[in-house]
């Protein structure tokens, strides 16, 4: 049993996740496509996929 919760304490350790923080900060819905200077939330989940 030990030898399985190491094994999934190494497999747990080895991955790797990348995230990026995106602010909506406009409440209209102008959806044009980027989060740079206004992102609703169209834009933040159009950019998000």
């Amino acid at each position: 049993m030990k030898i399985i919760y190491c094994y999934l304490t190494i497999l747990m350790l080895t991955f790797n996740v990348n995230a990026k923080v995106i602010t909506v900060n406009n409440a209209s819905d102008n959806n044009n496509g980027n989060c740079e200077l206004d992102c609703s939330l169209r834009d933040a989940i159009m950019t998000a996929k």
